[in-house]
């Protein structure tokens, strides 16, 4: 008897969750959407500075090369032979990770700034091609067997 009270009781649970989740459906997939856009935006950003930074080891101010110096842990703490050393975890740990999250970060917010613009870009972008596919007559294929005829439209 105990058994179908449970039973009842987490389809009751798993029906309410699904039922929420719908419901939230509209809502979720554009917020995931604007989360992996602020991640692609991060990443991007974090690949050109980190790209720069490996470029600033010789750089004329002395900021860049401080930012170089302590990017330059975290190849001393994981080698190219894939091994972690444990000589550098400290600084990794302290300095190389955290200026990569910032750089990440910021990359983030740049990317939450220029969102609008975007959207207004692509929203511009549609409404200039409705505009020149209603004067542009593209030709037709037509499959026949194995042959291909152009005709226009």
């Amino acid at each position: 008897m105990s058994n179908s009270i449970n039973v009842h009781a987490s389809r009751t649970v798993a029906n309410s969750v699904f039922e929420y989740i719908r419901l939230l459906g509209h809502d979720l997939i554009p917020s995931l959407l604007f989360f992996f856009y602020l991640l692609c935006t991060g990443s991007l950003f974090l690949d050109i500075i980190h790209h720069m930074l490996h470029h600033c080891t010789k750089a004329f101010h002395s900021l860049l090369q401080r930012l170089a110096r302590i990017h330059h842990f975290h190849y001393l703490y994981f080698t190219r032979h894939l091994k972690f050393d444990r000589k550098y975890v400290r600084e990794n740990r302290f300095q190389a990770l955290p200026l990569e999250l910032a750089i990440q970060i910021c990359g983030s917010i740049l990317g939450s700034r220029l969102e609008g613009r975007f959207i207004r870009l692509i929203e511009l972008f549609k409404k200039c091609r409705i505009t020149n596919t209603a004067y542009l007559t593209l030709p037709e294929v037509w499959y026949i067997g194995s042959e291909a005829e152009l005709h226009p439209s």
